[in-house]
């Protein structure tokens, strides 16, 4: 360890073998089969340290110590470029090529496997896989919805073209299949108008639907119990999408509301890739089939895409939703850049500086 010292200028060679540490001449002073705190520790006696691997750098960063990079340097070039040769005369590592292939095929395993790990376990993927979970149970509902709209207007078919909410039916036709036993309690449990209920208790006596047995009616209780648990289950995943997202990007989820905030991420696969970005791509993310269209000279650019869902983009006059869409998704890189490199929680300044936009915004049309 004196002779480091003495000689105020380390270089580090990395391979998949492993990690030396080598003199300003090219001598072995330690070897190091992995990068562990022993490594760092070492690192950690000089000030002068060249590498040629970027890996190396980052890592070395991460402990607050910080080598220059350096492809040039002829010492670590010569053993980059007989890489194989050199191991074999000067580490004892391996014994020859077969050896060697091996244990780079090893090593190559293990790295991959660690980068999967990492990355099944990154928020960003976990929020991006429940957001699709969520739009597949809504496909469920849509689908077994239409089905038992169809079912059941064989049996009472005012009921279906009254009722248009599908979880709504769906709950009326669970609870009372049979148009006969409908009554004003049951109704009045989903918040039905009093107009809508008369009607349906009107209509059930007097419909011109099947009178169809016990059996058939069962049937269509499944279609309406499926429906319930995927809304249920969709409600959950909601919920869970609110509560992650509240800790995960708080700033963002201020400015874009949770479940918008959580498919902007799914989409960009990533925070981190929503605040190197510019806002132009954000404010486009769910409309590319109308921008491609636009750009071959088939119809106008689109204004938003899911940013459409933020209630004051959705609800606004048609007109202003363009320069608020541009106001949003600036907003929304910046939220997004206070996620993952600030401390500070902004959202609630950037929400109101959008409010204000949109009232200014209203108020000069």
């Amino acid at each position: 360890m004196n002779r480091a010292v003495v000689m105020g200028q380390i270089l580090i060679s990395s391979s998949p073998i492993c990690t030396l540490i080598l003199d300003d001449n090219g001598g072995i002073i330690q070897i190091y089969q992995e990068t562990d705190n022993n490594f760092f520790t070492h690192l950690n006696k000089f000030k002068d340290i060249t590498t040629d691997s970027s890996t190396i750098k980052e890592l070395c960063n991460e402990k607050n110590i910080f080598p220059k990079v350096d492809l040039l340097n002829p010492i670590l070039k010569q053993i980059r470029i007989n890489r194989f040769s050199y191991l074999i005369e000067n580490t004892g590592l391996i014994s020859d090529s077969k050896d060697y292939k091996n244990k780079l095929r090893k090593s190559a395993l293990n790295s991959t496997f660690e980068k999967i790990k990492q990355h099944s376990s990154k928020k960003d993927e976990i929020l991006s896989q429940v957001v699709h979970g969520i739009d597949d149970l809504q496909k469920t509902i849509n689908l077994t919805g239409s089905r038992l709209k169809e079912l059941y207007a064989l049996h009472f078919p005012e009921i279906t073209d009254t009722i248009s909410n599908q979880v709504t039916l769906a709950k009326i036709v669970t609870k009372t299949p049979n148009r006969n036993n409908i009554s004003t309690q049951h109704l009045q449990q989903f918040s039905l108008p009093k107009e809508k209920i008369e009607f349906i208790l009107s209509a059930a006596e007097k419909s011109i639907g099947g009178d169809l047995a016990e059996n058939d009616l069962t049937v269509m209780s499944y279609y309406a119990e499926t429906i319930i648990h995927s809304n249920e289950n969709k409600l959950k995943l909601e919920k869970w999408i609110d509560d992650e997202m509240e800790k995960y990007a708080p700033n963002l989820t201020a400015v874009s509301g949770a479940n918008v905030g959580a498919r902007i991420i799914s989409a960009m696969g990533g925070l981190i890739n929503i605040a190197k970005t510019h806002a132009s791509k954000i404010q486009i993310i769910g409309a590319e089939k109308a921008l491609y269209s636009a750009m071959r000279g088939r119809g106008t650019p689109p204004k938003h895409g899911i940013l459409f869902q933020i209630p004051e983009i959705g609800n606004s006059p048609h007109h202003i939703r363009g320069k608020l869409s541009r106001a949003f998704a600036n907003s929304i890189v910046i939220a997004a850049r206070f996620d993952c490199f600030g401390d500070n929680f902004k959202g609630d300044e950037l929400r109101a500086e959008l409010k204000e936009l949109e009232l200014r915004l209203r108020g000069g049309n």
